[in-house]
């Protein structure tokens, strides 16, 4: 299963349709703080972490992947940016085991980031 945070409505609501079109469970939010509350109960079932590194209101995208790695090593994780600066310095601050996308990105970019995170098993079939 996908966490997607992004607080957008609309790019956020388009990342699910696309994810989902691919056979991959999601589960979204806004914010920080709504993340953690997914993450508190599914937290089992979640194995990547797609989110926007500027967000508002709240805990940022780089600090939720800190927390989130921190309680399970093994999350994937894929970060997000519309600001070259931000993105770099969440990048300098993660190892290679972090994903990174620039805003804007296509569909095709999106399902690639995933799938460099997430190998061909990790596809879900919605039920």
């Amino acid at each position: 299963m996908i966490l997607l945070v992004e607080d957008d409505e609309s790019v956020r609501l388009l990342m699910g349709i696309v994810l989902s079109r691919a056979g991959y469970r999601v589960l979204d939010c806004s914010s920080g703080p709504a993340a953690q509350l997914i993450w508190t109960r599914h937290r089992a079932s979640i194995r990547l972490l797609i989110s926007d590194i500027v967000m508002l209101p709240g805990m940022n995208g780089a600090d939720l992947a800190r927390l989130f790695l921190a309680e399970q090593p093994g999350l994937k994780v894929i970060l997000m940016s519309g600001y070259h600066s931000e993105a770099t310095e969440a990048r300098a601050s993660f190892g290679p085991e972090v994903g990174f996308i620039l805003k804007p990105f296509s569909r095709d970019e999106l399902l690639a980031a995933v799938r460099s995170q997430l190998p061909p098993d990790g596809v879900e079939t919605v039920e």
